[in-house]
């Protein structure tokens, strides 16, 4: 029983990262079909805020501090970077280049987050120790991995899979893969920034839920209006086809309410770097998928580049999982808990600042690394 009981965590990660793999493909398949990128988000944003304001509403009623002008502000930029920027450069990424990069691309996170903390001071790295410098080098490997995934198509791998299939109708496909992978490269810098500007807007706000759905709601408001702007025929709007509806709907019920519960319990469980380990699992599941249902072709610099980040970010997960003193920025910061928006993003978000040993810290510090996502 203690055996089975011990594998629930990891059967709960596999079938989130196969969920996610879902919403990648699904919604590859609905820009691809014809569906603007900014409509959808802006769909998306408001389908995410629909979900998770009741339940901060309902649970969070007798402990919500009260929303004062600098708080707000504060949540109004984070919704700007974490939010509208994000998804700007992220579903234009993922039309322009495919579901696989975009996949591969998520690992860079982890990375570009510790860079940003160091630049800042959050984060010291002792050059001395082993795990210092296996986070730095770890960092390195991942940039170059993503530098050789944008600069290096490389030859076409040869594939052998069955008849591929079709998800949606027509595919109006314009394929620039370059241009893919630096909108990609700029969501996930504008993801680590986000994480760390969320660091004092926590420590103000602590109420989880109802930042997260904040969050949600002036995203969701932003995205509309950016939307409306760059898209104001009405016929855009119009959802055309099932797999519009349901690329909308599976991303903010399904990659936002139900992957916030079960990434928290396994957070809980295992703890953050337990989480983190299985982001790699997603560009193999992505990549498969993208493969067989949407026929797109693997590179040979798609596959070093993702080789080169994915081992990377796993130097940069050891050197995390030897610290053994931490602050509660560098928990926040460095945790990549993309927290408060699994909802907007849905990729998942990994918290790399807890020895994969431990299940979550003190009370505080798991308080603010429950913060995640409702949706990409």
């Amino acid at each position: 029983m203690g055996s089975l009981e011990s594998l629930k965590p990891v059967a709960a990660m596999v079938g989130l990262n196969f969920g996610y793999a879902i919403m990648n493909i699904m919604t590859r398949s609905a820009l691809t079909g014809g569906m603007s990128s900014y409509v959808f988000a802006a769909y998306r944003q408001q389908v995410a805020a629909i979900t998770v304001a009741p339940f901060a509403f309902f649970l969070e009623r007798k402990e919500r501090p009260p929303l004062t002008l600098p708080v707000f502000g504060r949540i109004f930029m984070l919704s700007f970077i974490g939010v509208l920027m994000n998804q700007t450069f992220y579903f234009k990424g993922l039309y322009l280049a495919s579901s696989t990069l975009a996949g591969a691309m998520e690992n860079l996170i982890p990375a570009l987050t510790f860079l940003i903390a160091i630049i800042l001071g959050l984060e010291k790295v002792n050059m001395r120790s082993i795990r210092g410098e296996a986070k730095l080098l770890g960092t390195l490997i991942c940039v170059i991995g993503a530098l050789v995934m944008t600069l290096y198509k490389g030859p076409l791998i040869e594939k052998h899979w069955p008849r591929s299939l079709h998800v949606g109708g027509n595919h109006f496909v314009i394929e620039d893969w370059q241009m893919g992978c630096l909108y990609l490269f700029g969501s996930c810098i504008c993801w680590s920034a986000w994480i760390i500007m969320q660091v004092s807007t926590i420590k103000k706000y602590p109420a989880q839920l109802s930042l997260s759905a904040m969050l949600c709601f002036f995203g969701a408001v932003q995205c509309t209006v950016v939307a409306s702007i760059i898209d104001p025929d009405l016929k855009t709007w119009t959802i055309g086809s099932n797999i519009e509806l349901l690329s909308v709907l599976f991303s903010g019920i399904v990659c936002s309410g139900i992957a916030f519960c079960v990434q928290t319990w396994c957070i809980s469980k295992r703890g953050p770097v337990f989480v983190a380990t299985f982001t790699p699992l997603l560009t193999v599941i992505v990549a498969a998928m993208a493969t067989i249902i949407l026929h797109e072709k693997v590179h040979a610099g798609s596959v070093v580049g993702s080789v080169l980040i994915i081992g990377g970010l796993y130097a940069v997960l050891w050197g995390k999982s030897k610290d053994t003193v931490l602050n509660e920025d560098q928990l926040t910061a460095m945790g990549v808990a993309k927290g408060l928006s699994d909802s907007i993003q849905g990729t998942k978000s990994p918290d790399l600042s807890i020895d994969i040993t431990e299940p979550l810290l003190a009370k505080e510090a798991s308080k603010d690394l429950m913060l995640r996502r409702d949706g990409k």
